[in-house]
């Protein structure tokens, strides 16, 4: 009788943890949905405001981007040491109140600071799910938890384009729509308003799985400090891997319309569902696929597996999109750039198992929050960045936009494997650190997991 009710307690554990793990998901979708939408309404805001296309560059970006950024590692602080499953309900209602104030917004003013405060309210769900999925999934199974959870992103991307785009065509009909409670408002205002409210009712899935329990509860003791951890040789050899080869991730991702325009002539009607569906097929299962080969490795007590599966999706991947981007031809850069996706823009949820594989217990979410400031400071800042600056100040010619693609994966791939392979040695010992004395207590919970 013992045993069995100890396998049905294991059992409850799973598909909590399960459940908390498609609730992140989803919530995940919901977050890139709505900081996606305002991309495809660029010229009905800009008539509507009447601003410039260098305040709609702020709105789409810098206003999302630096609260997002600042913010995260506050709430990193903060889901450390308060009920998480709080913090997460009321950063839920606080996004999706900021959504329907974009909604409302009537000048710049107003919507810059209503996208403002979106950046502030998602930048708490990363560290949130990365520090209660790190407590749910034992550490040799978190690189494929952790994987699936990104692919929320994957999948609000693409209905941001797709579903976004179908709702945004449908109200821009409408000069006036008149909407209950909130009386008559412009077509692209009703897009922000209906995107938004649902989350007011989805925050209430942060109560449909229990608070994990934190591990460093039951017998860790100390509170190392965050900066000083920071300051250890290993997290430079991260940041030059993960941080630094997002750049190439965010890069691509944003100028790949543009170079299939100038290159092959494909409007946005053509482009779009191209990129879309190579994101959606390439993404999903080089994400997942990715994290279960990390799992594996790790369970055998390859504890530097994080970064080898990382030199070896670079190794096989970026030498293929380098040759896309200077083919010239279309079906060959298709192909590539599938290769490219598949292999080399997978890493981010293994990556952020690796800060997890790395932490405390005592700073879960803080280490998620940083993981995120990195990708989002160095991937989502510079990568774009770079390729612009390419284009315009050494090449000179926006006909020339491949070579200056292809010139950033040939400067930033070797950088961060060589950054990768310096890594592997004192990963090895911070995760065997963390990882072996937990070892005999996770074997109880890996029966079921």
């Amino acid at each position: 009788m013992a045993v069995a009710n100890g396998e049905s307690s294991a059992n409850h554990v799973v598909r909590g943890a399960w459940i908390a793990l498609a609730i992140f998901m989803i919530l995940y979708l919901m977050n890139a949905l709505d900081r996606g939408l305002p991309s495809l309404m660029v010229g009905s805001i800009k008539a509507d405001l009447g601003i410039s296309d260098l305040q709609m560059s702020l709105l789409l970006g810098f206003a999302f981007a630096l609260f997002y950024a600042i913010c995260g590692l506050p709430f990193g602080w903060l889901l450390d040491r308060a009920p998480r499953r709080v913090v997460l309900y009321v950063a839920v209602s606080f996004w999706s109140v900021a959504m329907v104030a974009c909604g409302l917004a009537t000048n710049f003013t107003q919507l810059f600071i209503a996208r403002m405060a979106l950046g502030c309210g998602e930048a708490a769900l990363g560290p949130a799910a990365h520090s209660m999925l790190a407590d749910l999934f034992p550490k040799k199974k978190l690189a494929m938890a952790l994987s699936i959870y990104t692919t929320g992103a994957v999948l609000g991307t693409g209905l941001s384009i797709s579903i976004g785009g179908l709702a945004v065509a449908y109200f821009a009909a409408y000069e006036w729509v008149e909407l209950p409670l909130f009386g008559q408002v412009r077509g692209w205002q009703v897009v922000f308003i209906i995107c938004g409210l649902p989350g007011l009712l989805l925050a209430f899935l942060a109560f449909a799985f229990r608070e994990p329990p934190r591990r460093h509860l039951s017998g860790a003791t100390g509170k190392p400090a965050l900066f000083p951890f920071l300051r250890q040789r290993l997290f430079i050899y991260l940041a030059g891997s993960f941080a630094l080869y997002s750049m190439i991730t965010y890069g691509v991702n944003l100028w790949v319309a543009a170079y299939m325009e100038r290159q092959f002539g494909m409007g946005p009607g053509v482009a779009g569902p191209v990129i879309g569906t190579l994101n959606i097929v390439t993404v999903l299962i080089g994400t997942i696929g990715s994290g279960w080969l990390v799992d594996r490795l790790v369970a055998r007590g390859c504890y530097d597996a994080y970064l080898r599966v990382f030199v070896g999706s670079i190794l096989l991947g970026a030498p293929v999109g380098l040759i896309g981007f200077l083919s010239g031809d279309i079906n060959v850069f298709l192909v590539c750039v599938a290769v490219l996706k598949l292999f080399t823009f997978s890493f981010i949820g293994y990556g952020a198992a690796t800060f997890q594989a790395i932490s405390p217990d005592t700073m879960r979410a803080q280490m998620g929050a940083v993981y995120l400031l990195m990708l989002a400071l160095i991937g989502n800042g510079g990568g774009p960045l770079l390729i612009g600056f390419l284009t315009d100040s050494v090449f000179q010619d926006p006909a020339k936009l491949g070579w200056s693609i292809a010139l950033s994966i040939g400067i930033i791939a070797p950088i961060a494997v060589t950054c990768a392979l310096l890594g592997m040695k004192p990963l090895r010992e911070a995760v065997r650190r963390q990882m072996e004395p937990a070892l005999s207590v996770q074997n109880v919970d890996d029966r079921g997991t």
